[in-house]
């Protein structure tokens, strides 16, 4: 196999992982939207009387779960600082354009 050969593979490998790193912050972005909203369903739930009634202690254990799961779920999610830090870079150089 000849160095070019090996340059073509490796870049080949390389391209297939960036898209892969996509598609996985991708991902990951929406499981973290989807538990943004699961804390708006909860405290809907818990404002329409869902901890109320019949064992409503193990109800708020439930919810106490539920919020903790959806905040892990949407906390440090790869790729989003750096989407945040290329969007204020690119709003940063825009406004030094202006000047």
């Amino acid at each position: 196999m000849t160095t070019s050969q090996e340059n073509g593979e490796l870049t080949a490998r390389v391209e297939q992982l960036e898209a892969q790193v996509v598609a996985v912050e991708a991902y990951l972005g929406n499981q973290a939207k989807s538990a943004e909203a699961m804390e708006v369903a909860l405290a809907a739930s818990e404002q329409a009387g869902f901890a109320y009634g019949i064992n409503p202690e193990s109800r708020r254990i439930l919810l106490e779960a539920w919020r903790a799961r959806a905040k892990a779920v949407a906390s440090e999610v790869p790729g989003q600082k750096d989407k945040q830090a290329d969007a204020s870079g690119q709003a940063n150089r825009r406004d030094l354009v202006k000047k």
